[in-house]
C-alpha cells in the first residue's frame, strides 16, 4: 500500500463516510486534535519520571482519548458509533478536582518551568479546538460529548501546569 493516495491533490480528503474539503471546519477540528496530541506528547517528555509520574500517566492515557476525539470528529456517517462517551468527561473532572486540591497552596510568586509552560500551550490549543468544534456543531452533526470533553481537557491541562509549578517550587 502506498503512502500517497492522490485524493488530496484537488483539495479533498477522506473522512469516515465520505470526503470533505481540506479547509473545512471539520477537517480543521480533527486535524488540530493531532496537533494537540503532539504537544501533549512533548509536555509528557519534559515531565520528570519521579516527581510527575502521575501527571505523565494521566496525559499518556489522555493522548489516546484525543485520538478518539479526532476519530469522532472525522465521522460523518448518519449512523455513526462514537468512541468518546460521557464517562471520559467524568474522569477528567475527577482529575481536575484532585489536582485542584494540590494547587491551593499556590501563591503569586510561583514560576512556571518549561513543562508547565508546555501544558499551558496545550490548554490554549485545546481551547482553539473547542472553538472550531463549536463552529462545526452549528453547521453539522457531531458527537457533542467531544465538545464538552475538549472544554474539560483545557481545564485539566491548565491545572496540571499549576501542579507542575507548585511541585517545582516546593523543592
Amino acid at each position: 500500500m502506498r503512502l500517497y493516495t492522490r485524493t488530496g491533490d484537488e483539495g479533498m480528503t477522506r473522512v469516515k463516510g465520505g470526503k470533505k474539503a481540506k479547509d473545512s471546519v471539520r477537517v480543521e477540528a480533527y486535524g488540530s486534535c493531532d496537533e494537540l496530541n503532539c504537544f501533549v506528547g512533548r509536555a509528557v517528555s519534559l515531565l520528570t519520571q519521579t516527581e510527575h509520574l502521575d501527571i505523565r500517566d494521566d496525559l499518556t492515557a489522555i493522548q489516546h482519548e484525543i485520538f478518539d476525539c479526532a476519530s469522532d470528529l472525522s465521522n460523518i456517517r448518519e449512523s455513526a458509533v462514537f468512541k468518546v462517551k460521557k464517562d471520559r468527561i467524568d474522569k477528567l473532572e475527577t482529575l481536575i478536582d484532585t489536582y485542584q486540591k494540590e494547587v491551593r497552596q499556590m501563591n503569586g510568586s510561583v514560576t512556571f518551568p518549561a513543562p508547565a509552560q508546555e501544558l499551558v500551550l496545550c490548554a490554549s490549543i485545546a481551547k482553539r479546538i473547542e472553538r472550531k468544534i463549536t463552529t462545526l456543531h452549528k453547521e453539522e452533526q457531531i458527537n457533542e460529548i467531544v465538545l464538552a470533553y475538549m472544554n474539560r481537557l483545557s481545564d485539566l491541562l491548565n491545572i496540571s501546569a499549576k501542579v507542575v509549578s507548585v511541585r517545582g517550587n516546593a523543592g
